[in-house]
């Protein structure tokens, strides 16, 4: 089959899913109003609005190399009123000229695209602000070298050690898990600025000191990676009108694995986008205190001080 063909197919199959109780037919002929002859349509729909007023559509289908200009639109409107339809819909594969866009607005007529299996090239007005924020987590020894009195040698011996705070004796380890899950689940989502929208980094110090021995002063920051959700994440296949703005078909939101953080459909942003619109989605990739303590286990336990 040519690809031209597979474009009609495709079309006709698009607009049949969106209406099962739509009759859709593909290169079928209608007569002309003018003469009664029989005359070829790409795709011609018969539905009903509210399911009660008949109404005609007809597309016309252009698997062209070049954008559809005014021109095109003017000879449409001529197929379109030779066929008595109540609504024409051109589809064009390369797309439409500023000009023909605004003419087919001024008729009446929409002009779409049709995208199977890959990210769509949408205009800039249609816009979809979804971020992702995880904690990424970096401790570190504050002052000079590591006192030997102190016998440790890899950040697991140092999590046993017993320090002083609000809550009393807790050790290192406990005091680490307790201050990143508090930035992680209070800071992070009652303190998100009104106007960022993501969460404020922080940075915690830690003192353990005992007599005899140089104090160890560590430092625990929580600073918070910020991914955008890529276009094509959201809309993978369908129809999109671009005289009305509208999409139609196939919307796929990003990955977010609990485990793993951001999936497929995610782009890390260098920093922080200032953003204004009240219609961002930011969400917040938290842990429970058993899993940080786990991840600072595997991760952080064997390396040396």
């Amino acid at each position: 089959m040519p690809d031209w063909r597979q474009f009609e197919v495709a079309v006709a199959n698009f607009v049949a899913a969106l209406d099962p109780t739509a009759k859709v037919t593909h290169d079928t002929t209608v007569p002309d109003v003018d003469t009664g002859r029989p005359r070829q349509r790409d795709v011609w729909v018969q539905a009903r609005i509210c399911q009660h007023f008949p109404v005609q559509v007809l597309l016309s289908c252009k698997y062209w190399d070049e954008k559809l200009n005014v021109q095109d639109i003017d000879a449409f409107l001529g197929e379109l009123r030779s066929s008595g339809a109540h609504k024409g819909v051109l589809y064009s594969r390369a797309g439409f000229t500023q000009p023909a866009i605004e003419k087919a607005k001024a008729v009446g007529v929409d002009c779409c695209r049709l995208y199977r299996n890959q990210p769509p090239d949408l205009p800039d007005a249609l816009v979809f602000q979804t971020y992702l924020c995880t904690p990424g987590i970096r401790t570190s020894l504050v002052e000079g070298p590591l006192d030997p009195r102190w016998s440790l040698s890899v950040w697991s011996d140092l999590f046993g050690v017993a320090i002083d705070n609000v809550e009393g004796k807790q050790t290192f380890l406990d005091s680490l898990v307790a201050a990143i899950f508090d930035a992680e689940q209070k800071t992070a989502i009652t303190r998100i600025d009104p106007k960022q929208h993501f969460p404020p980094d922080c940075r915690t110090t830690f003192e353990l000191s005992e007599e005899g021995r140089k104090p160890i002063t560590a430092l625990l920051e929580v600073r918070w990676n910020v991914y955008r959700g890529k276009l094509e994440a959201h809309l993978l296949d369908g129809s999109y009108s671009i005289t009305s703005g509208d999409f139609k078909g196939l919307q796929i939101g990003p990955v977010i694995s609990l485990r793993g953080g951001p999936g497929p459909g995610w782009e890390l942003l260098e920093g922080r986008p200032s953003i204004e619109s009240p219609g961002v989605v930011t969400a917040i990739l938290t842990h429970g205190e058993a899993t940080i303590r786990e991840a600072l286990m595997k991760n952080l336990g064997p390396r040396a001080l």
